[in-house]
């Protein structure tokens, strides 16, 4: 039940530039919504403009939107991954959005997702998450039964177009 809290208002602050996060997580018990990196903060008057969790079907999802769409709106960016993630087994993450508005989803190198959104991504909150989420009450949740490692924000850099070999030593 461990996590992080930072300040979100400048390091998720993407707007329409490119931009990588990358990490590591190995999920724990699967079967529930479990945060990876949240930037609603904690206040249900400031919707989700950017989030990376893990589905309650285990697929690793990215989603962000330019209206702060949170639990009552729509999310312009969605990616999915086909294949669930397994209880207990290591995996590299990486999202991006690149030149052209391509956003990618990558897992262990592989590109699983992708899609083409043109937006200017909303303002975070001042107080942003690792390793858990918010609900839309405004009260962490959806805290990640796992752990994380090596978690990597990016702005200006989209650091891959196409598949490739994960790290495999800290960043």
């Amino acid at each position: 039940g461990d996590y992080l809290s930072f300040p979100a208002s400048s390091i998720l602050n993407f707007g329409a530039d490119v931009f990588t996060v990358d990490g590591f997580v190995r999920p724990g018990a699967i079967g529930s919504m479990q945060g990876l990196v949240e930037g609603r903060g904690s206040t249900a008057a400031v919707a989700c403009s950017f989030f990376i969790d893990i589905k309650a079907d285990g697929k690793l999802e990215a989603l962000a939107s330019a209206t702060n769409a949170g639990s009552s709106g729509t999310w312009a960016v969605i990616l999915t991954s086909s294949a669930a993630l397994v209880s207990g087994t290591a995996y590299h993450f990486e999202i991006s959005r690149g030149a052209g508005n391509v956003w990618r989803m990558f897992i262990d190198g592989i590109q699983v997702s992708t899609t083409t959104v043109n937006i200017t991504v909303g303002s975070p909150a001042a107080t942003g998450y690792i390793a858990t989420g918010v609900s839309s009450a405004g009260v962490l949740g959806y805290t990640l039964t796992g752990r994380m490692k090596d978690v990597r924000i990016t702005k200006g850099v989209c650091r891959h177009t196409s598949n490739f070999t994960p790290p495999t030593s800290p960043f």
